[in-house]
């Protein structure tokens, strides 16, 4: 599944090895670091792993879709955005590190990774809209990676210092592109960029390949587009979606589901269930506290799984940039 993990190592030895936030590089451990480029540090590896696992064929062109749509489905439903930007999310690591994080889409954990991945798209297709196809994201990393000063010796960067790359490539306003997305509340802000390369977030009702693999690897069902919760093999709740159907009727993470509809948990009866609620009653028997109880979770809505889908009539601004280069 995570086929593009090497690739993304292999990035920071342009990002974070040799040129580095400057805020994060310290000459000494008396030193206090700051977090705030993260979002590029992790954020824009984690674009570059996406693109060149595509590009060198460590996944299929359909496999880099489904997992851009699993990372665009989670930025599109982060309750937590509503109080937390993105570039609040930068300063996760100064006091979350080595917390366990029971409401991680409250919250918000290191949301610079999944959301700089739609994040760097958008300034990706940007550079290809007003340049008319002929600037892209490469561009930007061919000038901004390229070696600064003594050979060896680390390099560091600033939010001016990228805004000055982008506006190399070609004129725009970067800084206030840029600060949309770190300072944003909105939902739509955070995914702007999958219109702008030509494709829209879908929701069907069975899952991609991607998806499964990712619930294996997890060792859960993910049904946090529906009834908002992830569900281990023996009913334990890893996750709840904050004020999502389950929220609401009482779930939370470490419950333990025991029944659905009155038959014994197991994924395949939870799963089912959930599709038959469009037309029928989605009953929990759960365990919180050492005690049970029996929620009916409303919802309605039956299984949705994510996907990318063409928007007619767009430019395809994104498989020319997954596309092997020669």
């Amino acid at each position: 599944m995570n086929r593009d993990l090497v690739v993304h190592e292999y990035v920071h030895a342009w990002n974070g090895r040799f040129r580095q936030p400057a805020d994060l590089w310290s000459p000494n451990l008396n030193t206090p670091v700051r977090d705030s480029m993260l979002w590029v540090y992790e954020g824009q590896t984690e674009f570059w792993g996406r693109v060149l696992a595509a590009r060198a064929e460590l996944r299929t062109y359909q496999e880099t879709l489904d997992r851009l749509a699993m990372d665009a489905a989670l930025v599109a439903n982060r309750k937590g955005r509503t109080w937390k930007t993105l570039a609040d999310s930068n300063n996760d690591p100064l006091y979350m590190a080595g917390h366990p994080i029971a409401w991680r889409d409250w919250q918000r954990r290191e949301d610079y990774y999944p959301e700089g991945v739609l994040l760097w798209l958008d300034m990706d297709a940007r550079l290809q809209e007003i340049s008319g196809g002929q600037r892209t994201l490469d561009d930007f990393a061919h000038l901004f990676f390229a070696t600064h000063g003594a050979v060896g010796k680390i390099s560091t960067y600033t939010f001016e210092d990228v805004c000055s790359a982008l506006n190399a490539i070609i004129k725009d306003d970067w800084a206030a592109r840029l600060r949309r997305h770190l300072e944003s509340h909105y939902d739509n802000d955070a995914v702007a960029g999958l219109a702008r390369a030509g494709w829209r977030l879908v929701y069907k009702d069975s899952p991609t390949e991607t998806f499964r693999q990712d619930e294996t690897e997890s060792g859960v069902s993910n049904l946090d587009y529906s009834i908002g919760l992830q569900v281990r093999s023996d009913g334990t709740v890893r996750s709840v979606v904050w004020d999502g159907p389950a929220f609401i009727a009482g779930l939370a993470p470490g419950s333990r589901i025991t029944a659905v509809n009155g038959q014994p948990f197991t994924f395949e009866t939870i799963e089912h269930a959930v599709n038959l609620a469009q037309s029928s009653t989605l009953s929990l028997t759960f365990e919180v506290n050492n005690m049970v109880q029996t929620a009916v979770v409303d919802y309605h809505g039956g299984l949705r799984y994510p996907y990318l889908e063409r928007i007619p009539d767009r430019i395809d601004r994104l498989t020319p940039l997954l596309a092997a280069r020669k």
